[in-house]
């Protein structure tokens, strides 16, 4: 009876440790062409606890099995190759009968696979990445006869890091597929580093435009060329602009603008107070109002003065015939002081004979 009992309780103990107990991993499941016509299938699989089996299929019937030990098992089992579409599937359990299944398709494919991003990469980071149109095993290098595989997966989207010199690099790549297509000639992929940070944008100024405040300034620039400006308030980002100009969301606020290439590097923030110049630029118009009502003013001043010398007396004419009566008074005035002087003209009389006198001496 105690047996029984001791039987059912480890029954139960390995079946609740199955429940917890983490899946098999499949680590590699490759279907590869080999000569003479042979598809050669390989894997790798692994298990903490410990593997049992394991088990190939193809389109559902089974093709292999094989009881496992051990923690790591590798091997590979060849079928021929008849050149048409088949299904085959990998399933490997543990020693508490917890499995994992991988299935890949070979068939009538003799395409190799294709790089579908962008061959001419500009980037601020030591990453490449691209893309095929199919799950691919890839190599890439920079030198054609020294290529190291990027992972030993079958994927579409590939990112490897590489010791890139700032600047122009050349990268070499090639992939074959799952069915063993293979590129026929490698492909190139021209990627520049660019860490280097743009200009900061300067002459930044302001502007009215449909009733609207409008932030503009000098185009910064860069080798590998802008991208866009970011805007910032207060040193919160709040937009992004294509061009060197954006409206503003409010006229009280400090802004910095700032550039970023097309390489992703942002430059340096340049600091602008809107607030500040509005309302500088407020008070200057408004001492130029004050100026403009002083200069109307005297204009009308002068107006009024042009006027009365149009149509009466000047104060210059008035001036002239002051300065004219004042003369002639005085030249009235010795007149008549010197006819006093000399009533019978006595001393005019006088003053002739000496002057004859003298006329005649000088004969």
């Amino acid at each position: 009876m105690k047996t029984k009992l001791m039987g059912i309780l480890v029954v139960m103990l390995l079946q609740l440790v199955a429940v917890f107990a983490a899946a098999p991993k499949i680590e590699t499941f490759k279907l590869q062409f080999v000569l003479p016509s042979e598809l050669q299938i390989s894997w790798k699989v692994t298990d903490d606890d410990g593997l049992s089996r394991l088990e190939l299929y193809q389109d559902g019937a089974q093709l292999y099995k094989e009881d496992l030990t051990g923690s790591v098992h590798a091997s590979l089992f060849q079928v021929p190759e008849d050149n048409k579409t088949h299904v085959f599937e990998l399933i490997v359990y543990d020693i508490f009968n917890v499995s994992t299944k991988a299935t890949k398709t070979r068939g009538n494919d003799k395409t190799p696979p294709m790089i579908t991003s962008s061959l001419q990469i500009l980037s601020n980071e030591k990453n490449l990445k691209f893309t095929t149109d199919e799950p691919a095993y890839c190599k890439v290098g920079f030198e054609e006869n020294n290529l190291v595989e990027v992972s030993n997966n079958y994927q579409t989207n590939r990112s490897v890091v590489l010791p890139f010199v700032e600047g122009s690099n050349s990268v070499f790549v090639k992939c074959n597929d799952e069915q063993d297509n293979t590129m026929t000639k490698l492909v190139t992929i021209s990627f520049t580093l660019d860490t280097t940070a743009p200009s900061t944008v300067s002459n930044i100024n302001y502007l009215i435009e449909e009733n609207k405040t409008k932030l503009i300034w000098s185009a910064a620039t860069d080798s590998s060329g802008i991208e866009s400006y970011n805007i910032y308030n207060s040193l919160q980002l709040v937009a992004t602009s294509k061009e060197a100009s954006w409206f503003v969301n409010t006229n009280d606020s400090v802004y910095y603008i700032s550039a970023v290439d097309k390489a992703g590097n942002e430059g340096k923030k340049e600091e602008y107070n809107l607030g500040r110049e509005l309302l500088l630029q407020s008070d200057f118009q408004a001492t130029n109002e004050s100026d403009e009502e002083e200069i109307i003013a005297e204009n009308a001043t002068e107006q009024n003065v042009t006027k009365e010398g149009k149509g009466g007396i000047s104060k210059t004419t008035i001036t002239a015939w002051t300065l004219f009566v004042i003369l002639l008074c005085i030249y009235i005035g010795w007149k008549i002081y010197e006819h006093k002087k000399d009533k019978h003209g006595l001393r005019k009389y006088l003053r002739q004979r000496i002057k004859l006198r003298e006329a005649q001496f000088k004969r």
